[in-house]
């Protein structure tokens, strides 16, 4: 669909794309990485707030025009873009405990986050499942997502990952809970 080649790596950004999910740095962290890294696409699904296209509009053709850069827009088969990705950028400036964050680790996709932006860059510490790097600081979470780019995680690292997510974060337990509440 996006015309990504077998050796191509992805890098992927979801959420509504606003200034909160730092839409903004995903596409600085993007400017950054694909200068070493030309095979290597970025990936936002979600909608995207119009004032900021409208700001960012110059630079996201430019981007896009690369082939490397993709607004995937809302998607309903999120699993397939999971399941593709080599690495996902956490972006947000601030998201308490982003679900998106659990979705990509429960595929066994290692999480890069900006420290002080909630409750996902403790738990990625805590778990080992990813990097965390000072907040809003681009060229550092462009180091670390090519890291890890060059750094796969193993199999054995990546079922550890799922391994978390379905022990500690099963669907099944948190609708329990919320029955439970209502």
């Amino acid at each position: 669909e996006f015309g990504i080649g077998p050796a191509d790596k992805m890098v992927l950004g979801v959420g509504y794309a606003d200034l909160r999910k730092g839409f903004d740095l995903f596409l600085q962290v993007w400017n950054l990485v694909r200068q070493r890294n030309p095979d290597v696409h970025f990936f936002w699904a979600g909608g995207i707030d119009p004032g900021l296209h409208e700001w960012l509009g110059p630079e996201i053709k430019r981007a896009e025009a690369t082939g490397r850069f993709h607004l995937a827009g809302f998607r309903s088969d999120m699993q397939a873009l999971y399941s593709a990705s080599d690495v996902y950028a956490l972006t947000s400036r601030e998201d308490p405990f982003p679900t998106v964050a659990l979705e990509a680790l429960s595929v066994g996709v290692p999480v890069v986050a900006f420290e002080d932006s909630g409750g996902i860059p403790g738990f990625l510490m805590k778990e080992s499942v990813g990097r965390v790097v000072p907040y809003c600081d681009v060229p550092e979470m462009a180091q670390a997502v090519e890291n890890l780019l060059r750094r796969a995680p193993s199999e054995a690292e990546r079922a550890r990952m799922t391994e978390i997510i379905q022990t500690n974060f099963a669907f099944s337990d948190y609708v329990r809970d919320l029955l439970r509440l209502a």
